[in-house]
């Protein structure tokens, strides 16, 4: 017979070695990340960033691109991985009365006859052409021929190319050329000019009729007799509502003319588009938005002085930064000298909360420092740390932050091709540099972001050209997918849920030299589903609708997930993606989640059900 305390001794034993063989044995392989490859309306032949954002605020996240004077881009995203051309529909398109003059890469189709008026660019020079074809079957013109004027602001124009066309060039002044021409049957004029962004006007005399006058590769009819063209020269767009209606609007910052934009300071400008009505307009006169000479970079949308109004931020290329004190209206303040402690030799901007306070502060990166400045409610900077001995790059790609070790507080990968930087967050907002190669991370980088591409609860780290490196707990290990053949120039990386099956997806732009045929896909997630996911979607106070500052909290298992409203952003110069995404690994739920409001104050949410999006507005 045996006894009861064999029994318990037998039963201890086998306890114990259950017990052993599950710690000895091998923790069980991920699934291996699979991704699907594919292009994007937004591939053309020029391009220079790429965003996420929902400009139309219908949930559904959308796609947008800014490319210097070439055409933009805008795509409305359906919310389960479709999306459509909304470039000129809402309102984007920089030219509404002259529809396709921007795309200066395409040529008109000379067919009827007529006057035919285009700007062709691909190379380091564009230029404007002008042809005639048939003149002589024009309705009501009696002589076959056409004159006009061209009134060129600050670039220097030369004739290229003149058949059966009489040119006389006038310069008025260092800053202003006038062009008049007569045309003859079948004539061919082409203008060569160093800056074709800055606004320019065109008048076409009597009695060529206007119907049969052809502007852009689509051979639109102009809206008047004498019209103005403006490409532009867009660089970063900022997604918010500015004006306090429920709308999102668009504030795009442009460059400096190669840094001549102190000769024509007046006609330099960026734009303000408020979504009033239907569609985005212009309302950049009288906002209160000096260009002057900025050779304009990043824009990015921040509440530096917690009152609830959104301010903007604007890099300049070379010099020293702006910032714009919002009022809520859609008009601002500018501070002035008041931002000298910033300097003007950094070429990449970030604005995040290292200690948790609520204010935001300036993540400040160039060749060879980092710096971090804080800036108070009267707009003052100061400096609260400077690392040096960094990159030797001046071109830093990203400043990508992310809590990768899972201690409440943000850490810094600094990317650039000349060397990587990752900057630990400890404690407090002090940021202790330390090598990328101690953690398993690559050395050089044309572009990085942190996702938790596999929804584990561990933030992996995306790098071009090397791809993606997984979080094995405190260290990283390359998994092999998402690499490029060549090493590019620079790389823009987006991750975000395009069909909402939970799973982020890969929006990436490679550039591999001088801005032509950069390569532009859209990477589907097709991992594996087995672990679940919570995102966020947070609405604010009135006059900051997209809780810009905001720090969430979840509970999920024994760790505290941390994420900020703006930490997901992967445009370069942009700003417009502010939903949150939680991988909760097996956990069918997240207990404890709460939102620190960016004005003060918390919502707790309790326990929130896994797989869905959630949308959390501000009591």
């Amino acid at each position: 017979m045996v006894s009861s305390g064999c029994r318990v001794r037998r039963g201890l034993i086998a306890l114990l070695t259950l017990l052993t063989v599950a710690l000895l044995a091998p923790a069980p392989t991920p699934a291996a990340p699979r991704f699907d490859g594919q292009d994007t309306d937004l591939k053309r032949k020029r391009a220079y960033d790429v965003g996420v954002a929902d400009f139309n605020r219908d949930g559904a996240l959308d796609l947008f691109s800014t490319n210097h004077m070439f055409r933009d881009s805008l795509l409305s995203g359906d919310g389960a991985g479709g999306f459509e051309d909304a470039y000129e529909s809402a309102g984007f398109a920089p030219n509404p009365t002259i529809p396709g003059i921007e795309d200066i890469t395409l040529f008109p189709k000379i067919t009827d006859p007529g006057l035919y008026f285009w700007m062709r660019g691909g190379g380091r020079r564009p230029n404007i052409r002008i042809a005639t074809n048939r003149l002589s079957g024009v309705p009501g013109l009696e002589e076959p021929r056409v004159s006009g004027r061209i009134v060129v602001t600050f670039p220097k124009v030369k004739i290229r190319r003149q058949l059966n066309a009489e040119v006389e060039v006038v310069t008025k002044s260092k800053t202003r050329t006038v062009i008049k021409f007569e045309l003859g049957q079948n004539a061919r004029l082409v203008l060569r000019s160093n800056h074709i962004d800055l606004p320019f006007k065109t008048k076409i005399e009597e009695p060529m009729p206007l119907g049969s006058v052809f502007l852009g590769p689509r051979s639109v009819a102009p809206p008047e007799r004498e019209f103005t063209i403006a490409l532009g020269d867009r660089h970063g767009v900022a997604w918010a509502d500015y004006n306090r209606d429920g709308g999102m609007d668009a504030f795009i910052t442009s460059g400096g003319l190669s840094g001549n934009a102190r000769l024509v300071p007046r006609l330099g400008k960026d734009e303000l588009l408020l979504s009033g009505g239907d569609a985005l307009s212009d309302a950049a006169s009288g906002a209160g938005l000096r260009k002057g000479s900025c050779r304009g970079r990043e824009a990015q949308t921040i509440d530096y002085n917690r009152d609830g109004m959104l301010d903007i931020f604007l890099g300049c290329r070379g010099g020293r930064p702006r910032l714009y004190r919002g009022h809520g209206d859609g008009t601002f303040t500018e501070i002035r000298g008041r931002l000298r402690a910033i300097g003007n030799t950094a070429t990449a901007n970030r604005w995040v909360d290292l200690n948790n306070d609520g204010d935001l502060e300036l993540v400040h990166a160039g060749k060879f420092f980092v710096r971090v400045i804080s800036i108070n409610r009267n707009g003052r900077a100061r400096v609260r740390q400077t690392l040096t001995g960094l990159n030797d790059d001046k071109n830093v790609e990203a400043i990508t932050p992310g809590d990768f070790n899972n201690d409440g507080d943000l850490d810094l990968f600094v990317a650039a091709p000349s060397g990587n930087t990752l900057l630990i967050n400890r404690g407090r907002g002090r940021l202790a540099r330390l090598k990328p190669r101690r953690y398993g991370l690559p050395r050089r980088a044309a572009g990085a972001s942190w996702v938790d591409y596999d929804n584990d609860s561990r933030l992996d780290l995306y790098a071009s050209p090397d791809g993606l490196f997984r979080n094995v707990g405190g260290r990283f290990r390359a998994v092999g997918e998402l690499r490029t053949k060549t090493r590019p120039r620079f790389t823009r990386a987006n991750w975000f849920d395009a069909d909402g099956d939970g799973r982020r997806d890969l929006l990436r732009l490679s550039e591999r030299g001088h801005g032509l045929y950069p390569q532009i896909r859209l990477f589907r997630n097709q991992g594996s589903r087995r672990n679940h996911w919570l995102q966020l979607d947070l609405v604010g106070t009135k006059g900051n609708q997209q809780a810009i500052g905001a720090r969430v909290e979840a509970r999920v298992g024994r760790r505290t997930l941390t994420q900020w409203v703006g930490q997901n952003e992967g445009s370069r110069y942009g700003q417009g993606h502010y939903r949150l995404y939680f991988g909760l690994g097996s956990a069918k739920r997240a207990r404890r989640v709460t939102v620190h409001w960016p004005e003060g104050g918390r919502s707790q949410l309790g326990t929130v059900a896994a797989d869905r999006l959630r949308t959390v507005t501000r009591p």
